[in-house]
C-alpha cells in the first residue's frame, strides 16, 4: 500500500548495550538457538540488508541456512549499503546463491561487479546513501520484506528517519564492556 517494504530490524546485543567487542567482533554474541531463528527470519524475507561496514569487517555471507534453508526453497536477495561501492569483488557473499543488490551515493561512479550484481545510486546528505529512495526502489523490485541485520550505523540512520517497522533485539546475559566497544 505504502510502495515501501516492511522493515525488520534485528540485532544481537550484550547486557551493557554492545554490539561488538573493541576489537569489532559481532559474530556469536548470542547462542544457537537465537542464531537458528535468524536464519529462520532471513528465509522469511525477501531481502537481508547490511551496510558496507559489516561487510568489510565479517564477511558475511547474508544467506539462510540450517534448517532455515530446508523450510525455504530460495534464498533472500542481499542489499548493501555502500556509499561509496567499495564492496571486495572476494566477498563471501558472491559465492553464494541468489541476488546482490550494491546501493551507493557516489552519482558518476561506475561499479564493476559481475553480471548478476544489480547497482543503484541514490546520493543523500553528507554522502550517505539516500535510504527512502532505497526504499522506493527496492518495493518496485518487488521486494515487500527486508530485514535489516546491522551495523549501528545504518539501523541508527533508519530509526533517525522513522523507516524501522518491526525490532527484533536477541539480548545476550554477557557483559562486553570497553569504552570503545560498539553500542
Amino acid at each position: 500500500a505504502t510502495g515501501f517494504p516492511f522493515v525488520t530490524v534485528k540485532f544481537a546485543v550484550s547486557l551493557d548495550g554492545k554490539i561488538a567487542t573493541r576489537s569489532g567482533d559481532s559474530q556469536w554474541i548470542t547462542n544457537a538457538e537465537s542464531r537458528g531463528r535468524a536464519h529462520m527470519m532471513r528465509a522469511e524475507n525477501d531481502a537481508v540488508m547490511v551496510g558496507i561496514n559489516t561487510v568489510v569487517m565479517d564477511d558475511p555471507r547474508l544467506t539462510a541456512r540450517g534448517n532455515a534453508l530446508l523450510e525455504s526453497s530460495r534464498q533472500p536477495t542481499r542489499i548493501i549499503v555502500d556509499s561509496d561501492f567499495r564492496t571486495p569483488l572476494n566477498s563471501s557473499m558472491f559465492r553464494e546463491e541468489g541476488q546482490t543488490i550494491i546501493v551507493g551515493a557516489a552519482e558518476n561512479q561506475n561499479p564493476v561487479f559481475d553480471e548478476d550484481v544489480k547497482t543503484y545510486s541514490f546520493p543523500g546528505p553528507k554522502g550517505k546513501v539516500d535510504l527512502e529512495c532505497l526504499l522506493k526502489q527496492m518495493g518496485k523490485e518487488p521486494i515487500s520484506s527486508i530485514l535489516v541485520e546491522g551495523g549501528g550505523e545504518l539501523i541508527g540512520s533508519l530509526f533517525d528517519l522513522g523507516l524501522v517497522d518491526k525490532v527484533v533485539a536477541f539480548i545476550a546475559p554477557i557483559v562486553i564492556g570497553g569504552v570503545d566497544s560498539p553500542n
